[in-house]
């Protein structure tokens, strides 16, 4: 496994974008990012144009430096979108459970809002799902590299 780590130095967002075409408007994805331009490039031609093996990208930092901003930015870019068969976001609370994580992964990956019942049979339906797939998964606010490991 190869990870591209993305040192984080202070980070400005200024206001969204005003002359984008009349359209509902994600202000996470809408954001111009000061500073990051190179680092959020430099991570989406890693994404598409790196291995075809499992990766890990960590992004690290203090808390309020852009880290969740520069991983939408990734995510939400063009490119990243029509790369990727499956995307899915999950947010890791601080109150952290195996199971609940991974049926929130689940449903994004199957685009159904059922969560599945088998707690025991769970993890093997997700590796499923995504066998044969490129899929980029997202976990924000991870605290703990325990829960990384499990």
């Amino acid at each position: 496994m190869w990870s591209v780590d993305v040192a984080l130095k202070p980070c400005y967002v200024v206001a969204p974008f005003k002359y984008l075409p009349t359209r509902h408007s994600n202000l996470v994805t809408d954001e111009e990012i000061v500073g990051f331009q190179n680092d959020i490039k430099k991570i989406i031609q890693y994404l598409i144009k790196g291995t075809n093996e499992l990766d890990v990208i960590p992004i690290v930092g203090m808390g309020e430096q852009g880290k969740t901003t520069i991983a939408r930015k990734v995510y939400n870019s063009d490119n990243v979108v029509s790369h990727f068969d499956v995307r899915a976001w999950c947010i890791v609370s601080q109150t952290y459970n195996r199971i609940t994580l991974l049926q929130e992964i689940f449903s994004q990956v199957i685009g159904s809002k059922d969560k599945g019942d088998k707690d025991d049979i769970f993890p093997d339906m997700l590796r499923k799902s995504l066998m044969g797939k490129r899929y980029l998964i997202v976990l924000d606010n991870m605290w703990d590299c325990m829960e990384w490991d499990d």
